[in-house]
């Protein structure tokens, strides 16, 4: 059994102070849309219902014309489902306005769903999927699958699907659509985010989220497979004679891994001793994710069904070898779906030339956007390490911040390492702010093994800092002006640009928010510098950079 390492360093970070002037960040992304059949060749369709109504003076004649809705629910395709249409409503809980249509999934997962075309006047809708069941009559492991459609597509009879990946991109857009993104970085979490932290959403902003949470579910929960002509949201994970059998397999892929792996979560809640409702599963990875990384915290602040998992234990959940895992309530390997994809067409009488498809090799679930985080080891280790960190920071208003950490592990081997770190970075502007930080890490490691195999490092970060009391031009900035900050880190020899953001609120359980952890997994120096935001989208001056060693 591998022996994972917690090493705990804490960096004290000093910033400038946020600038003076009036700024402002708007813009919207329509999504795209490409009239096509549904697997049968059947294209939209309108029902003309016409009807009288009677007084004592005159009588008159309504006609209401409908338009069938097309797609399906699918983990594995869901029967027997209530389907319901909401309106994008950005004020109310989960976005979920007006019910503007029903209906169901038959035997045979075909969506019987007609809408009222007087609505689709209307931007966005959600199409939520509830209560439904495999293929195979198993209950769904996670209950409730959302997607998102335009006026448009439903009009041009697009077929739109719900997966549990669309309605990840769909939470995750609703828990970042009102965050800032920094034009400054070119990729990170909050990629095109039109939001200006005002705490009102708009239908703009939503709509620019969701395009933003397609690229972030793709890029860390699309093993590598999902090519960029797989539409989350259009593109069928099931086999049909319109949509390329490559792509169907590679998305459906993705689909069967992450709801694997939130079932593998689920369980191990539970065996620790924390009841976890599967219906909230999706919302908390999406809570989890607003930070960059998959850690079981949002911010710093646990997330209630990751309570009873540590972060170690929670990432190597996210990052099994998927060809371990096996579809959700089978004993199938995922790596055999394929062979369920083709028995599927048969019992959903799909008409569908079938051909062989590619074999696929996917990589783990990356739990830091951008950056794997999977490691191997092929030996038994114990360890035996001491981690002594101490740093301080003395600012103009008096803040003085000292942390040490000791951990301690046993093992066997021979050899003794000393590494000492020290660094100190300086920032005087002329807001009468000035920092000075110092980093002073010394780790000492004695083992004694014969084991061939290096020891795997998680290494956690614990980032503190003092909260500004000045703008650039000395104003006074009051600590309610906030809105929040903005954590850049990337590791020595490679572009900044290619590092990570990670955003962090200014207020959590109506307290300031003055350090953060994250977890890092890849040995070496590491840089790490912050900003402050304020309420308008002002951003500061990046502070001075401080650095750590990661073992």
């Amino acid at each position: 059994m591998n022996t994972l390492t917690k090493v705990l360093i804490v960096i004290i970070l000093g910033f400038i102070t946020v600038a003076c002037s009036g700024g402002d960040s708007s813009g919207s992304l329509d999504i795209d849309t490409t009239a096509s059949t549904n697997e049968s060749g059947d294209t939209t369709t309108s029902v003309t219902a016409t009807g009288s109504e009677s007084t004592t003076t005159d009588q008159t004649d309504t006609t209401q014309q409908f338009t069938s809705v097309e797609g399906m629910g699918v983990k594995g395709p869901l029967i027997d489902t209530i389907v319901t249409v909401y309106k994008v409503d950005t004020t109310a809980p989960d976005f979920k306005g007006e019910v503007v249509a029903e209906g169901v999934t038959d035997s045979n997962a075909t969506l019987l769903l007609d809408i009222n075309t007087q609505y689709l006047s209307e931007p966005l809708f959600i199409i939520e999927y509830t209560n439904g069941t495999e293929l195979n009559g198993s209950p769904s492991v996670l209950p409730t699958l959302r997607t998102v459609a335009t006026s448009e597509q439903l009009v041009d009879g697009v077929p739109i699907y719900a997966t549990p990946l669309t309605t990840l991109a769909i939470d995750y857009a609703i828990e970042s659509a009102d965050l800032i993104d920094n034009p400054n970085l070119i990729e990170n979490n909050r990629d095109g985010l039109t939001g200006n932290n005002d705490g009102i959403v708009t239908i703009d902003e939503f709509t620019a989220a969701i395009d933003s949470a397609t690229r972030y579910v793709k890029g860390s929960f699309g093993l590598d497979i999902l090519t960029d002509q797989i539409d989350l949201f259009t593109s069928a994970p099931i086999l049909t004679s319109t949509t390329d059998q490559d792509n169907s397999l590679a998305y459906r892929t993705s689909i069967e891994v992450f709801a694997a792996v939130l079932n593998n979560v689920r369980t191990q809640a539970e065996t620790n001793g924390n009841t976890v409702d599967a219906a909230t599963l999706i919302q908390a990875v999406a809570k989890d994710m607003v930070d960059g990384t998959i850690d079981g915290q949002q911010t710093g602040q646990v997330i209630n069904e990751f309570s009873q998992i540590s972060t170690i234990e929670l990432q190597n959940l996210f990052t099994v070898d998927p060809s371990t895992l096996n579809i959700p309530g089978t004993q199938t390997p995922i790596s055999e779906l394929d062979t369920v994809l083709t028995t599927e067409t048969e019992q959903l009488a799909i008409d569908v030339t079938l051909k062989t498809l590619a074999q696929l090799e996917p990589s783990p679930i990356d739990v830091v956007y951008g950056t794997s985080t999977t490691e191997t080891t092929t030996a038994t280790t114990d360890t035996e390490s001491t981690t002594d960190t101490g740093s301080t920071t003395d600012t103009t208003s008096g803040t003085e911040t000292s942390t040490t950490t000791e951990t301690a592990t046993t093992t066997e081997s021979t050899t003794e390492t000393g590494t000492t770190t020290e660094t100190a970075s300086t920032t005087d502007t002329d807001t009468t702010t000035d920092t000075e930080s110092t980093t002073d890490t010394s780790t000492t490691t004695e083992t004694e093994s014969t084991a061939t195999a290096p020891q795997p490092t998680s290494t956690t970060v614990t980032l503190s800092w003092t909260v500004p009391s000045a703008r650039e031009n000395g104003d006074p900035l009051a600590t309610t002006d906030i809105a929040g900050y903005e954590i850049y880190y990337f590791k020595d020899g490679t572009a900044p640009g290619d590092g990570e953001v990670i955003s962090v609120p200014a207020m959590q359980n109506n307290s300031l928010v003055t350090q953060h952890s994250l977890v890092i997994s890849e040995s070496g120096t590491w840089i790490f510098a912050i900003a402050s935001i304020d309420n308008d989208g002002l951003y500061s001056e990046i502070s001075a950079s401080v650095s750590a060693v990661i073992p």
